[in-house]
């Protein structure tokens, strides 16, 4: 998901001309985005002896992918990616399964919880910012917010490119051109917005062409996929169409590279941010609505001011601060006892949450709540992280020694889960290994590290299957079912294996794994560690399918 489309009538009207200056041109024997990419590199342009391309499909739903690869939907991505590269096997999203929190997961190598980015929309209860990235102004703040270096910054002073994607701190350049892709974002044309990546790449080498060398790194976004998914559904013919239209400028873009000199030293990265399930637009929950009934002054829309004591004023009246924060999830903030600057006591939390109150709890009566989370603190400072459900009360926990961390999930009532989760006390990668293949994959480590931020919320509510709380929308994520959580990733280049996979990774897993896939030792650097980690090696080690 990226920015809206809502604009006041004077901004229509500005846009109403853009798409006739930029749209008239590229009509029938003019430029049309479908062409392949044309430039001109010059020959003392300096290759770089390793490149990535970071090629991220926005809400790409792992088994529409197969079924579409299955299909021969795919043909490019199948012989550069699949066939000609490694595929990871069963690879998970971070929590929340939401795109701000997701890209930025991506390009840092750090948990939500640990960088900060919670979602498209969050609220600081400290600072009194509530952010909400969805909207054409607000869309590129997002690299204000947090502090951990990009994938940008760990490869400073090497040239970097970023196209389209609203996280582009560190970049040596971003491409957006609004006179193209604004025009097309503004009239729903997503499609064309993803054929406009290769074309790109002209740009591309005339940056090279006046650094005079050519970019170790470039992260080329496409947002059609989720857009389509989003209005008519995953299962839907538009979805596919989308999803089609990714694969020929996957193959546009390859031949872009090769354009360039550049193939035979590109590693190629395809991932996606987060799945994609069908939801019915009739099954919503208006969370805000809910709690007013019963009685809490809500706060739900962004109040944005540059004095504190101004939005102090404000959020001083209010009970609650509500997130959507994604299509099926949502986050509750309630103050302390003092304000908004104290954490609230747990015992205030838990009677909103608890399901054996003989009411069945305030958040339970309307059967469109699968999972609530909220965290804890107790009086020796430990955190956990409760988990209920109709079932029972389960909590997740973390103990640390050094470098190393081990995650724990006990039953404190009946399971919470179901048996989805195995109780025990496990390390990151053995908790991704047992729980990836299960009803709810790597949901112990990502969740806890997700209520390491308090802009996560004092409550998060996960919806039932096929529920949501935005909406009107046939399709979303945000929740931690597997179609929410499994991502496709593969890739391909000099030395990987053709046709060969790997068992399991995460996205935090990216960032390291593409320092390391270039020769780069990013554990070291003075820019800071990651919660990822470094795959490049099991990926040249990796054995044929």
């Amino acid at each position: 998901m990226m920015p809206n489309r809502s604009s006041p009538p004077p901004v229509r009207i500005v846009f109403s001309w853009m798409v006739l200056c930029v749209l008239l041109p590229c009509l029938p024997g003019g430029c049309s985005p479908a062409g392949a990419p044309r430039f001109h590199l010059r020959p003392e342009v300096e290759r770089p002896p390793a490149a990535v391309v970071l090629i991220s499909v926005d809400g790409f739903a792992v088994d529409r992918f197969e079924a579409f690869l299955e299909a021969g939907d795919l043909p490019n991505i199948r012989r550069v990616l699949v066939d000609g590269g490694v595929r990871v096997r069963r690879a998970v999203a971070a929590q929340p399964t939401i795109t701000y929190a997701s890209f930025t997961t991506i390009l840092t190598g750090r948990y939500p919880g640990s960088h900060g980015v919670v979602g498209n929309k969050w609220f600081d209860r400290y600072a009194l910012v509530h952010r909400n990235y969805a909207t054409i102004a607000t869309y590129r703040w997002v690299g204000n917010d947090y502090t951990a270096p990009t994938l940008f910054e760990h490869l400073a002073p090497r040239r970097t490119v970023n196209i389209q994607n609203a996280n582009r701190r560190g970049a040596s350049r971003t491409v957006d051109n609004w006179m193209s892709s604004g025009v097309f974002w503004f009239f729903g044309a997503f499609e064309s917005v993803d054929a406009l990546i290769p074309r790109r790449l002209e740009e591309v080498a005339e940056s090279a062409n006046k650094w005079g060398d050519w970019p170790v790194f470039i992260h080329a976004y496409m947002p059609a996929v989720d857009e389509r998914g989003h209005q008519h559904g995953a299962d839907s013919p538009e979805y596919r169409r989308a999803a089609m239209n990714v694969d020929r400028q996957v193959g546009r873009l390859v031949a872009g590279i090769e354009a360039a000199g550049m193939l035979e030293r590109t590693f190629f990265v395809l991932i996606s941010d987060h799945g994609h399930v069908p939801t019915a637009p009739a099954q919503y929950f208006n969370l805000a609505e809910h709690l007013r009934g019963m009685g809490m002054a809500v706060g739900e829309r962004p109040f944005v001011s540059g004095s504190f004591e101004e939005r102090k004023r404000h959020f001083e009246t209010r009970d609650a601060v509500v997130i959507e924060g994604g299509d099926r999830r949502a986050i509750i903030h309630l103050p302390g006892p003092g304000g908004w600057h104290e954490r609230p006591r747990y015992e205030t939390v838990a009677e909103l949450v608890d399901p054996r109150r003989a009411d069945g709890g305030s958040l339970w009566t309307n059967g469109t709540v699968k999972l609530i989370m909220a965290p804890r603190r107790w009086a020796d400072g430990h955190r956990t992280v409760e988990v209920y459900s109709r079932s029972g009360h389960s909590r997740l926990s973390r103990r640390q020694a050094g470098a190393e961390r081990w995650y724990g999930y006990e039953v404190v009532t009946t399971d919470a889960l179901n048996g989805a989760v195995p109780p025990g006390e496990r390390d990151a990668e053995s908790w991704l290994a047992l729980t990836v293949d299960r009803p709810l994959p790597d949901f112990v480590v990502p969740m806890f590290e997700l209520f390491e931020s308090p802009r996560a919320g004092d409550i998060m509510l996960v919806a039932e299957k096929g529920w949501q709380f935005i909406q009107g929308r046939r399709g979303g994520h945000g929740g931690v079912d597997p179609g929410d959580v499994l991502v496709p990733m593969v890739f391909a280049g000099p030395g990987l294996p053709a046709g060969a996979s790997i068992d399991q990774a995460r996205l935090v897993d990216v960032a390291p794994t593409i320092l390391g896939l270039l020769g780069i030792n990013g554990e070291s650097s003075p820019r800071g560690t990651f919660d990822g980690v470094d795959r490049s090696a099991e990926l040249r080690a990796a054995r044929p399918r």
